[in-house]
């Protein structure tokens, strides 16, 4: 008798190259493939008083040491606060497509621990960032796809990091696009039995956003 795991697996690798044949499909309809529009400026948020003379390339590769009322307490280097567990902030993006699939890829992130499951776009907020340009970030660098407009529909405010959960709607054509990634494309009913049946294949954080029942449209 087949496992759940065993079968969620074996789906799962089914719809990435189902969703690897579509993607050739659509992008060889629409010669050239949509262009996702120029990313927008980002919008900082003003950096805590103890981070204020900290240049802008130190302030790209720390994160905010928060309490429990979200309140910036000092600025280290994420792994190290990971490590304490430490509370700080993080922002997690479901690029949505025009059928109402999130995509999902690879964990590469070792920092963020349960490297290899299949995740959303998760990734810490940086000293002096808002999360929404945060998401839009892991969006721009994870999936190469800029100017998207992101939307926060929820949070997660457990220990040791508080999460903020956006979405992202993909025009026409457009797909994520780094070159290194292994995608995978699933809908509501799809994503909820794959998580039920194996648990293990993906992130902390992709298991409670789709608890939170705010992935779809």
């Amino acid at each position: 008798m087949v496992s759940d795991s065993s079968s969620a697996r074996t789906r799962i690798a089914k719809a990435a190259q189902k969703l690897r044949d579509e993607a050739a499909r659509t992008l060889a309809r629409e010669a050239p493939p949509q262009r996702p529009r120029p990313a927008r400026p980002l919008r900082e948020s003003p950096p805590p008083p103890f981070a204020v003379d900290l240049h802008e390339s130190e302030r790209a590769v720390l994160v905010e040491v928060t309490d429990q009322a979200d309140q910036a307490l000092l600025c280290m280097p994420p792994e190290e606060a990971m490590r304490q567990r430490l509370r700080l902030r993080l922002a997690a993006v479901a690029a949505r497509t025009r059928q109402n699939k999130v995509i999902l890829h690879r964990r590469r992130d070792a920092r963020l621990g349960s490297a290899g499951t299949w995740d959303l776009y998760t990734g810490f907020v940086m000293v002096g960032e808002a999360r929404e340009d945060a998401a839009i970030r892991l969006l721009e660098t994870g999936a190469i796809i800029g100017g998207l407009r992101v939307v926060h529909v929820a949070d997660r405010e457990d220990e040791p990091a508080r999460l903020a959960l956006f979405v992202a709607d993909l025009p026409a054509g457009v797909y994520p696009a780094h070159p290194a990634q292994e995608l995978l494309e699933a809908d509501a009913d799809e994503l909820r039995g794959l998580v039920r049946d194996a648990p293990e294949l993906f992130s902390p954080e992709l298991i409670w956003a789709e608890a939170s029942g705010m992935l779809f449209r």
